[in-house]
């Protein structure tokens, strides 16, 4: 049986928020229920023998489920992607916190739960994300694998009427050049519709794809980046202004993306407003498929069968290495 968890058992609704990521959740349920695969949600019966298990949230139910295979055995679990770093550290995030000077000491002085025997996998949703790991702690790259979170493609229904000109303009945590973009992007005489994140229902996002050219998107770096996700299931193609790389305390980390799904189906990135102006100017919406290309790779089903086929190598693996 296939046993799905986002939080420990004794959790309070009330402690759910901010911990349980129900976007992310509702996703791989639907997708799970599109594929006629059986689970379990927040089982209260713990796994046994020939189970498969997937702590999406949590690291305590996260200690927990480690401690139980220690005892049980014979499950397979798998973790992610919504876990903090250093919340997995084996006595916990203020230790590690508290002595961490740089981001290099972090990682020096990480000794995370995610590098037990017990698990695993650790699954993200991003290949920066898992390369990154591969480099700073082998033992967690090792076994890690990317799976991206899954499109309703019946909510995203594609159904769109683009106005020439318009622009969604999309902010995430940049809004000073943000106000710079929209600026120049007013001047040049396209309209404006602003999303800022955090700021929006999904109702409102779609309704704004559907008469908008193109989108203009803002963010410093995304793990996979499920907004372009919806925005591309409607058909509308994503601008990106991407930076190639992140700074934590003026020190340079691994190079990252803003789009790092981003394809020649679904858009382009660019870095300055004189490069945006020329794609703007030489590009044509019919160009692109984006939602073709979320229909093979991203919907709610697609992911859900992602994940059922890293359940299928881990257990290889370990089939692999017993003979």
């Amino acid at each position: 049986m296939l046993k799905i968890y986002t939080h420990n058992l004794d959790r309070k609704p009330e402690d759910l928020r901010g911990l349980v990521q129900f976007s992310r959740r509702d996703g791989l349920l639907s997708g799970l229920d599109k594929s006629g695969v059986p689970y379990e949600y927040q089982s209260e019966i713990l796994p046994s023998a020939g189970d498969r298990v997937l702590v999406m949230s949590d690291h305590t139910m996260l200690r927990r489920l480690i401690e139980h295979k220690r005892s049980v055995g014979g499950f397979t679990l798998l973790t992610g992607p919504i876990l903090e770093i250093e919340d997995t550290h084996r006595t916990g995030a203020q230790s590690l916190l508290s002595s961490a000077t740089s981001p290099q000491v972090l990682l020096n002085n990480l000794d995370s739960v995610f590098t037990d025997s017990e698990v695993d996998g650790i699954v993200t949703a991003g290949a920066w994300a898992r390369e990154g790991w591969r480099f700073a702690c082998p033992d967690i790259g090792r076994k890690t694998y990317e799976w991206p979170a899954g499109v309703d493609m019946e909510f995203w229904d594609g159904n769109a009427s683009p106005q020439k000109g318009s622009i969604l303009l999309y902010s995430k945590k940049k809004p000073e050049f943000t106000a710079a973009v929209r600026q120049w992007l007013e001047q040049a005489g396209y309209r404006i519709n602003l999303i800022t994140y955090g700021r929006y229902t999904k109702e409102q996002l779609r309704d704004a794809c559907r008469t908008s050219e193109f989108a203009v998107v803002i963010s410093q770096k995304e793990t996979q980046g499920i907004a372009l996700a919806e925005m591309w299931a409607m058909g509308l193609p994503t601008l990106c202004w991407d930076e190639f790389c992140f700074a934590m305390n003026d020190v340079a980390l691994l190079p990252v993306s803003s789009c790092p799904y981003l394809t020649k189906e679904t858009g382009w990135r660019w870095r300055s407003t004189d490069e945006l102006g020329v794609i703007l100017n030489m590009l044509s919406r019919n160009l692109f498929s984006p939602r073709n290309w979320v229909v093979k790779n991203m919907s709610d089903k697609v992911s859900a069968e992602i994940l059922l086929g890293i359940f299928d190598y881990v257990e290889f693996l370990q089939k692999k290495q017993r003979t």
